[in-house]
């Protein structure tokens, strides 16, 4: 047979194989074609090859598309990949899961009725977790494995059916599931069965887990149950009583916790392990305190005296108990963590002298509680972390002398006016941030730590006392952050760290002493203190963070002990030791000219951030890299560029409003971020020699800038001094006149010569001193200059230069 006249049929079939079809529509007008062309055979032995060919292209184009699997490999695991989740088939598709060595995982994303595929054998830890549109889930009979927290907060899913195979169930698979009414396991599984939608061991010994929208409000815990399991009942929501039976003898972790309709627990007399009084789950000798129900009737309750120990989350989210009342002849030696968090209603509180512990988050969230007693004898020695944080109407609260840990106890306790920290305590970690009502506080000699978020956000805080003979040794980061009414603080002599952010934000802080022993200041230790004029810095000091001094409007001047040998300074601006980074020229230092010491290399990111009077910067040849927000300068109109400058950092010069002329005496930098020049001044030029390259053509845009042909700057009629050279009188200097593209911008250098400078001369000779801080464009002689000859030199700002001619011996 001639295959060459069913070359179009096989041509098709290539195609399909190729583009790996996969519709049903495609494959059908294949399948058209193909048995059209057989029906075109002139005998039955070319139609029976043909139907032969047909069908396994067929096959082929089935398999490579994906919607055919051949028996033997549905027999097989599923390959490794991601699946659809509506589907359970291969897809790259969003949303999906993954299967890796037939186990699920990565499924958060599945929403709807989610298809398992056959061959899976476990459903991994957190495969599912935090999938809130999942609504349903087809679990395949292959499956041995549901891992730890697989389903947590699947919070649409509404029923689930365990198949026979399942013979490991871990922990927290159900948890907060706020929609699940049942959980049903096949009759024939080995390991697990279930009653009425509730899911137990196979011999029914252990209730695992109430479903927490199951309908009904009261329940009674089968009889011949030994174990009720950790968060069995955690959120279920209808619930209103439980009973226990006499066979339990274990209750697990927290299972009655977030069931915020329950009224009563009781407990079979007869049970050897627990009892209950009114309603309340205590041990079977009354000397814990289990479970109050969250929604027990009633505003006041008196805790019997034999009462040992208040169990974690024992009232948590009692909203409706307002009076905790603890008898005089009380035991209670122990209030557990998150005792009463949430206790929303509850406005006091009388604290036994013999509790020697309150756990963390005890009392966290309770919004009403306006008074704790603590008697002046307590032997309350431990306070857990937060234990009170969110307190948010406590006022003030007495700490017994034996505390010695205050960890995050009173943050967000907005209330909270006045506190003595007992003298034993050496860590604040945390302790009152968001304490946004404290006023002022003592630090003891004994705390040798202000941890992190000590006050943050403490913004009425005034006034920090610390004791003299301060233990204190470091500052942690964030600290102060955002204490904003804070004026000043004398750190103690044995300092030796300022964490990151330390005081960051603490906008009102004015005055501060960096005590000799400091070696670390941390990255935007200072940022945004914007009221802080001055700082200085000791020569202990090592290391300076990022940011440090960043956005501080108000600072004038940073001054280095001159015995310091990582760092410098120049009249007031912050350097390393050697002058080749300029690390920080102060926000508010005066002047409307800066010149950048020839030799510097580098220009750290935040070095001219927020600058509101400076209109002009002169950046030396030597320069190589600008770091990131360098030149937030709002008046800056033009700058010259380096052909030394290889690098210009992120927002290097974002939102200097008025900057129109961007020089470059070079090349396109190598490394420029594309943000360099970001909401800059109106219409703003890229001014490039005719050699230069990386920009593009004159006239296209690069980094925002218009490029635009430079012309060197060329001083017509020189540079010249006026005014009498005597002590006490000013000199002017004029600039003479100037060309160039673009209209060039000055600055001014005076210097005092030893001898007189006949002519203007572009080059300074080696016998005039630069004079210091002499930039403005007049001078008033001093005596220091008594005897020399006075010359200005004027820089156009695309890096001519001129000095003048000298005037005659100052006298």
């Amino acid at each position: 047979m001639r295959l060459s006249k069913y070359r179009h049929v096989i041509r098709a079939t290539e195609n399909s194989f190729t583009n790996r079809l996969s519709t049903r529509s495609n494959l059908t007008l294949l399948w058209v074609e193909m048995r059209l062309t057989t029906t075109e055979a002139k005998t039955e032995m070319e139609r029976v090859h043909l139907r032969k060919i047909c069908s396994l292209i067929s096959i082929i184009a089935l398999m490579s598309s994906g919607i055919w699997i051949h028996p033997v490999q549905a027999n097989n695991s599923p390959s490794n990949g991601r699946y659809g989740c509506n589907t359970g088939l291969r897809s790259a598709s969003w949303p999906n899961f993954t299967i890796t060595n037939r186990v699920v995982s990565d499924g958060v994303g599945c929403s709807g009725v989610v298809i398992i595929p056959t061959g899976v054998t476990t459903i991994g830890s957190d495969a599912f977790s935090g999938a809130t549109g999942l609504v349903s889930i087809k679990i395949p009979p292959t499956v041995t494995t549901i891992g730890d927290y697989a389903f947590f907060r699947a919070k649409s899913l509404v029923s689930f059916k365990i198949p026979p195979s399942v013979t490991t169930i871990g922990a927290n698979v159900f948890r907060e599931m706020d929609s699940l009414k049942s959980i049903v396991v096949d009759s024939t599984n080995k390991k697990y069965s279930s009653q009425d939608g509730v899911l137990f061991t196979k011999s029914a010994s252990t209730l695992i887990q109430y479903p927490a929208a199951k309908t009904g409000k009261s329940y009674i815990i089968p009889d011949g149950v030994t174990n009720v399991g950790d968060f069995a009942f955690e959120g279920a929501s209808n619930l209103v009583s439980i009973e226990i039976p006499a066979t339990v003898t274990d209750i697990g972790y927290h299972p009655f916790t977030q069931m915020h309709s329950l009224r009563s627990i009781v407990v079979d007399s007869s049970n050897k392990n627990y009892s209950s009084q009114d309603g309340v789950l205590f041990t079977k000798s009354a000397s814990t305190l289990i479970q109050y129900p969250a929604a027990k009737t009633g505003k006041s309750f008196t805790i019997p005296a034999g009462v040992i120990m208040i169990y974690e989350s024992a009232f948590k989210s009692a909203s409706s108990l307002a009076t905790f009342k603890i008898t005089a002849d009380s035991k209670l030696n122990s209030i557990g963590p998150r005792a009463f968090e949430g206790a929303t209603g509850l406005v006091s509180i009388d604290i036994p002298a013999t509790v020697t512990s309150i756990g963390s988050y005890a009392f966290s969230g309770a919004t009403s509680l306006v008074s704790v007693n603590i008697p002046t004898d307590s032997k309350l020695t431990s306070i857990g972390s937060d234990a009170f944080s969110g307190a948010t109407s406590l006022v003030s609260i007495d700490i017994p002398a034996g505390v010695t840990t205050l960890d995050g106890t009173f943050s967000g306790a907005t209330s909270l006016v006045s506190i003595d920290i007992p003298a034993g305590v050496t860590t604040l970690d945390g302790t009152f941030a968001g304490a946004k009502s404290l006023k002022s506080i003592n630090i003891p000699v004994s705390v040798t730590t202000i941890g992190y978020f000590a006050f943050k956000g403490a913004t009425s805080l005034a006034s920090v006392n610390i004791s003299a003979g301060s233990k204190l040794t470091t500052i942690e980061g964030y600290a102060f952050y955002g204490a904003t009414s804070l004026k000043s603080i004398n750190i103690p002599g044995g300092v030796t760290t300022i964490g990151d952010g330390a005081f960051f934000e603490a906008k009102s802080l004015r005055t501060i002493n960096i005590p000799a022993g400091v070696t670390t200041i941390g990255d935007s230790a200072f940022a945004r203190t914007d009221d802080l004029v001055s700082i200085k810095i000791p020569a202990t000091v090592t290391t300076i963070g990022y940011a440090a001094f960043a956005q501080m409007d108000s600072l004038r001047s940073i001054v280095v002990d001159s015995s310091n040998t990582n760092y410098s300074s120049q009249d007031g601006v912050l350097f390393n030791k050697p002058g080749t980074t300029l690390i920080k020229h102060p926000a508010a230092k005066t002047g409307s000219t800066y010149i950048i010491p020839n030799g510097v290399i580098n220009i750290g990111d935040y070095a001219f951030d927020r600058e509101s009077s400076l209109v002009s910067i002169e950046i030396p040849a030597t320069v190589t890299t600008i770091g990131g927000m360098a030149f937030q300068v709002h008046a800056l109109e033009s700058i010259t560029i380096p052909a030394a400058v290889t690098t210009i950092g992120a927002d290097a010069f974002a939102n200097a409003m008025s900057l129109k002329s961007v020089i470059f005496l070079g090349n396109a930098p190598r490394n420029i971020d594309s943000m360099a020049f970001y909401n800059i001044g109106p219409s703003p030029k890229a001014f490039i020699t005719s050699s230069a390259s990386g920009f593009g053509v004159v006239g296209s845009s690069w980094r925002g800038l218009t490029v635009t042909p430079f012309r060197q700057a060329y001083a017509t009629a020189k540079p010249i001094v006026t005014g009498a050279a005597k002590v006490s009188e000013t000199l002017t200097a004029l600039k003479g006149a100037w060309s160039g593209s673009p209209t060039p911008t000055f600055t001014y250098r005076w210097y005092a010569c030893t001898k007189a400078v006949a002519n203007a001369t572009a080059k300074v000779p080696s016998i005039c001193n630069l004079i210091s801080n002499a930039t403005k464009a007049t001078l008033k002689l001093g005596s220091s200059q008594k005897g020399t000859y006075v010359s200005v030199l004027v820089t156009a700002q695309n890096a001519t230069k001129w000095l003048s001619k000298s005037t005659g011996k100052v006298n």
